[in-house]
């Protein structure tokens, strides 16, 4: 696991426990429900919507959707991703820390360090 800032809004910001998973090919980042409701996340971001899509496992897996100001693995980041946020609880063993953070952001990451240092992915 990683440790990543999430700006919420300005001067509104939470850390969080990412798993880096580079099979979620299209998402940038999911938050579990248990994260969502400790840190009141829902409370705490501009807007939040019903995504056109929905998920599935052993069962179906109710989710929203929202955009944060900027999501950050130490100096490197997105500004304005969105962001998945899991209304269903796991039922994995131990837990999934906080949340999941898929190939679209490790290759911003990848991209950012070797060619253009430390800075702002901008898409």
């Amino acid at each position: 696991m990683v440790a990543a800032r999430l700006l919420l809004q300005p001067r509104n910001a939470v850390i969080a426990d990412v798993v880096v998973d580079t099979a979620m090919p299209d998402q940038v980042l999911s938050l579990s429900k248990a994260f969502t409701d400790k840190q009141q996340i829902l409370k705490r971001v501009r807007k939040v919507i019903s995504p056109p899509f929905k998920a599935e496992s052993i069962g179906k897996i109710d989710l929203l959707a929202t955009r944060i100001a900027r999501l950050s693995f130490g100096s490197v980041g997105l500004d304005n991703p969105v962001v998945m946020l899991f209304r269903t609880a796991t039922a994995a063993p131990g837990g999934v820390g906080d949340g999941y953070s898929g190939r679209v952001f490790s290759a911003a990451f990848w991209w950012q360090s070797m060619f253009l240092g430390a800075g702002s992915a901008k898409y």
